[in-house]
């Protein structure tokens, strides 16, 4: 049943392995099956869950070092910040030349905004391993965060050069080239990641949309309105999320753009919150049910609206009809 499982993880038929690694976990307590079943979740964003089965892996084995290196990465997604961090020099205390370990210590002091210290062990970690697409996604980010454009599309190009179908190397890169306004570009690398992961539509701007021959375009966030290529886009908005947005202090949310919702819009937004169990916490964290709506008040009363919906406009062009 186990080599059965594997096989359908690796041919993305994930419900149907994780319902055989919960089998064998439980009859057997099968540590394969834990590890395969912690790292499917962890692709799939479910946090909680692969923190849960990895916490019961070192609980069987203290010795699994992959492991451990996995569980300091989904506390940082988590935002457990300070536990990551111990994780991590715990790890490079035995082994200073384990890059990828670097490269989660690398996040967690851009977390922080000490982009300097992140640099330094970015670098640090590709001289370990100069091919680390991992890490040169990472150091691109930074660079992209500090606005070295050209030193940022470097690094990405850099990694997908070593690792093509990588997923978040390709939404960066055209996160990148759309704030640039290179859309023809940034539309092309949007395609390319949803061509290699088209469940996940994870991307910085929702610009991203394509119609019945599957044909991608340019897409305004307000108004679900497509657009071609060729810089015909009118109206291009950023827009806040929690957890994340909040934490970006050199680079504060100035929304200049408002669209009101009624209560029952929110309450829809609310519902589907709950779908992302990994996503959310208890009040008082930030991406909870309770500073969700407060955020939709907050942004109402800016706007004189009970509730509202608030976007940055980076681009608006007002064209004679």
């Amino acid at each position: 049943m186990y080599n059965l499982a594997v096989m359908e993880k690796e041919l993305w038929f994930k419900d149907l392995a994780r319902e055989k690694f919960k089998f064998l976990i439980h009859q057997e307590d099968h540590l394969k099956s834990m590890i395969n079943l912690y790292l499917l979740d962890l692709k799939d964003e479910k946090y909680l869950s692969a923190l849960k089965i990895t916490n019961l892996i070192l609980q069987k084995d203290p010795t699994q070092k992959d492991v451990l290196r996995d569980k300091a990465y989904i506390l940082y997604k988590i935002q457990n910040i300070e536990e990551s961090q111990k994780i991590c020099l715990f790890l490079l205390q035995n082994n200073n030349q384990d890059y990828l370990t670097l490269n989660i210590l690398g996040l967690i002091y851009f977390n922080k905004k000490n982009f300097k210290k992140a640099e330094d062990i970015f670098i640090k970690g590709l001289k370990i391993n100069k091919n680390s697409a991992v890490l040169l996604n990472s150091l691109g980010r930074l660079y992209h965060e500090l606005r070295q454009v050209n030193k940022a599309e470097n690094m990405f190009l850099k990694a997908l050069k070593i690792e093509p179908s990588a997923y978040a190397t390709l939404n960066n890169i055209a996160g990148l080239y759309l704030e640039e306004g290179l859309y023809d570009k940034a539309i092309s690398y949007y395609n390319n990641a949803k061509d290699i992961y088209s469940n996940n539509s994870d991307t910085s701007y929702r610009v991203r949309c394509c119609d019945d021959d599957n044909n991608c375009y340019a897409k305004d966030s307000s108004t679900n309105k497509c657009y071609k290529s060729n810089n015909n886009v009118e109206m291009l908005l950023s827009f806040e999320i929690l957890s994340a947005t909040e934490k970006n202090f050199t680079k504060e949310f100035l929304p200049n753009y408002f669209i009101q919702i009624n209560q029952n819009s929110l309450e829809k937004k609310l519902k589907a919150m709950k779908c992302y169990k990994s996503e959310i916490a208890k009040h008082p964290f930030s991406r909870s049910l309770v500073n969700i709506k407060n955020l939709a008040m907050h942004r109402g009363s800016q706007s004189g609206n009970y509730y509202a919906e608030a976007f940055k406009i980076i681009r608006l062009i007002e064209k004679k009809r």
